[in-house]
């Protein structure tokens, strides 16, 4: 298989950048989601009179979610370009990876104490997208094994 006798793994290891690359698209897609589902709460939700996204602690995660929203998403296209180009990715893929995914997982968190109790009933999608979230750390490798192919790129083949 492959066509080239010992070269298996690295043949394997080439098909991990694609792999990496579109889990990091999908952990941008939750991102925002769960950015979206925040905001709208936040901006309808009424306590005290007003909308609690004028309360600071409420409008701070939500300024947190955009900022990493928008870093994943650029960090993302940048290792989707690269792959598309033809280039050796594997950082890059990595790195979108590993960020987008914790991302996913920070904003999906963030929106679900921005909801309170609500965000643990099933009649609202950020108990699921809580949940969709947290796969996307595992795929593809999970953070760990994405710092260690971060860090070996980096050394460039220094033991």
């Amino acid at each position: 298989m492959g066509g080239e006798e010992g070269q298996g793994f690295k043949q394997l290891m080439r098909t991990f950048e694609g792999a990496r690359i579109q889990t990091a698209a999908r952990a941008v897609g939750v991102a925002k989601r769960a950015l979206e589902l925040g905001l709208d709460y936040a901006v309808n939700r009424k306590q005290f009179g007003k909308a609690i996204i004028g309360f600071p602690r409420v409008a701070d995660k939500i300024a947190m979610s955009v900022a990493d929203f928008v870093m994943t998403r650029e960090l993302t296209y940048a290792a989707a370009r690269a792959k598309d180009s033809g280039k050796r990715c594997d950082i890059e893929a990595g790195m979108a990876k590993l960020l987008a995914a914790r991302a996913a997982w920070s904003n999906a968190d963030a929106s679900l104490q921005i909801h309170g109790g609500n965000g643990y009933a099933l009649e609202y999608e950020i108990s699921r997208v809580l949940c969709d979230a947290r796969i996307l750390n595992i795929f593809e490798g999970a953070a760990e094994i994405q710092a260690q192919v971060i860090a070996k790129g980096l050394m460039g083949g220094v033991n």
